[in-house]
This record gives structure tokens, C-alpha cells and sequence, in this order.
């Protein structure tokens, strides 16, 4: 079986996981932290290029480029989920609740 031939049984595109793989593996060289930390981010990129690249090339209609957009989702995937994380876990979800109480309330 051709690598190609398993992607597509992964409902995957060769070319995007190959591109997926390479951003990941350029993310590594700015990525300070142990091998095993580093690993994981890797993988993450990857896997989130794998998935992700199918829905940001169709919702912006980026098809001829969806290549390109593998790479930079590989490269930049785990670092935005990071910051993701990040900022939920710094939300007060406290005084949001209040927030959307009294916003709603106004209706």
C-alpha cells in the first residue's frame, strides 16, 4: 500500500499530511524544552494540520492552496492552541456569567 492510498483510507490528502510535517518540524527548531515537550508539540502540529487545514481551506476557500495551509497550520497549530488554552483558563468565568446576566437581562 502507497502512503497515498492510507492517507486517503484516513480521509486525509498525502500532500497536506507531507506539509503538516514539514511546518511542525520547522516549528522545532524555535521550540525551547525538553525532547518529550517537544515531541508532543510536534505531533500536535501535525495531527492539527491533518484535520484542521480541510476546514480553513474550505470556510476561506483556499483549495488551490491547501498545501501552503498545511504548513502553517504544522507550524503554528500548537502555539495558537496554547494561547487558546491559555486565555480560557485565564477567563473569570465569574464575572462573565454576570456579564452576560445583566446583558441579557436588558432585552
Amino acid at each position: 500500500m502507497h502512503f497515498d492510498e492510507f492517507a486517503q483510507q484516513l480521509g486525509m490528502k498525502a500532500g497536506v499530511i507531507i506539509a503538516g510535517t514539514a511546518g511542525a518540524a520547522v516549528s522545532l527548531m524555535v521550540i525551547k524544552g525538553p525532547i518529550w515537550y517537544r515531541f508532543c508539540l510536534f505531533g500536535g502540529g501535525l495531527v492539527s494540520a491533518a484535520f484542521v487545514t480541510p476546514l480553513i481551506t474550505n470556510v476561506l476557500d483556499l483549495t488551490n492552496s491547501e498545501n501552503a495551509v498545511a504548513f502553517l497550520v504544522g507550524m503554528f497549530g500548537m502555539s495558537l492552541a496554547a494561547a487558546i488554552i491559555r486565555t480560557i483558563q485565564d477567563v473569570n468565568f465569574d464575572s462573565l456569567s454576570e456579564h452576560l446576566r445583566a446583558w441579557l437581562g436588558r432585552k
